[in-house]
């Protein structure tokens, strides 16, 4: 399934003629597709480790499959994100699924949610708004994080 997903994402973004890096989880259990993509997207950019700080400041838009950490830095920059869903991990709901802060998206409605969000300029603001008033509420010491620890194990 992850290898279709990414070859189908692949395929729609290339059509817009949109950059695309794709970042891939590090996990060694996790089928290496790179060559793979290459060799029928060879515009696409893959890496597997590292910081992706500067690939998510320059996105337009953020695309991730399933769930992933990275949404939430994605929203601290103030990027539109879709989440593209093609497995259930029973999880259940995820709260940034639910939080109108980014789009949740499947294979089949996928290029659609693209195609608006890539030419609606006050969606994009809406969700980044959206993404905001997400991080304020569930996100806490934004900016002061490291403070804070250090006054908690002054404590100890």
């Amino acid at each position: 399934y992850y290898l279709n997903s990414i070859k189908k994402i692949c395929e729609i973004v290339s059509k817009s003629k949109s950059k695309l890096v794709i970042k891939l989880h590090p996990s060694s259990v996790e089928t290496d597709i790179k060559n793979i993509v290459k060799q029928i997207y060879p515009q696409v950019m893959i890496i597997k480790y590292g910081n992706i700080i500067n690939l998510i400041k320059s996105c337009e838009i953020f695309i991730t499959i399933d769930i992933s950490t990275t949404m939430l830095e994605a929203q601290i920059f103030g990027k539109p994100i879709i989440s593209v869903i093609v497995k259930n991990y029973n999880f259940g709901n995820a709260t940034i699924l639910n939080s109108d802060s980014c789009v949740k998206a499947n294979l089949d409605n996928f290029e659609n949610i693209f195609n608006q969000l890539l030419n609606s300029p006050d969606l994009k603001k809406r969700l980044t708004v959206a993404g905001s008033e997400y991080l304020s509420n569930y996100v806490y010491f934004q900016n002061s994080s490291s403070k804070k620890f250090i006054e908690m194990l002054d404590q100890i």
